[in-house]
């Protein structure tokens, strides 16, 4: 059975499918399958001000690394928070998703 969303969390799923343009974003290990990342140090996680690429919340907080490759091939690096980093790799939403 489906999971029923909240006000928020349909506000945020909405935002993320605009921010994100309808591209699967992959999330983990991005920089190690990626050519034009070669020269980035791997981390983690990191702290940010800037807003998550992926929802456009402008909360600080971690951000990690995420691509996307449309269907002419071209690859976008998006840096986004945990929530959407779950999102992307899992399907599952935050349960009281920010939407500043």
């Amino acid at each position: 059975m489906g999971e029923i969303m909240n006000e928020s969390q349909s506000i945020w799923l909405e935002r993320v499918h605009r921010y994100c343009e309808g591209l699967p974003l992959a999330v983990g290990n991005a920089h190690e399958y990626c050519d034009q990342c070669e020269s980035v140090e791997e981390e983690e996680s990191h702290f940010s001000w800037s807003a998550c690429d992926s929802c456009g919340s402008r909360l600080g907080g971690d951000r990690l690394a995420a691509h996307a490759v449309d269907k002419e091939s071209n690859v976008y690096h998006y840096d986004i928070c945990p929530d959407c980093a779950m999102f992307h790799a899992n399907g599952e939403l935050p349960d009281n998703p920010e939407n500043d």
